[in-house]
């Protein structure tokens, strides 16, 4: 299982420590809910494109599951 780290200190906008790690079967669960997705696109920036396919479900994702799948997704580089 992979683990990625941020690349800088500080605290990120989402609530985690910029150091921390995240691994993957911390997400798991809501990874496999398929709501959100890195699709390998870039923008402009060169920053990532997540992805979040429209989907009736998602209104019962609650928020603080929301927050760590995009930190997790926004820290894959």
């Amino acid at each position: 299982m992979q683990t990625h780290r941020w690349k800088d200190e500080g605290e990120s906008g989402l609530g985690f420590r910029k150091n921390d790690e995240m691994k993957a079967m911390e997400v798991l669960p809501i990874l496999k809910e398929k709501v959100a997705y890195l699709s390998g696109g870039r923008d402009k920036r060169g920053g990532p494109i997540l992805t979040f396919p429209a989907r009736s479900n998602h209104d019962r994702i609650r928020q603080e599951d929301l927050r760590r799948l995009i930190s997790y997704l926004a820290c894959i580089p």
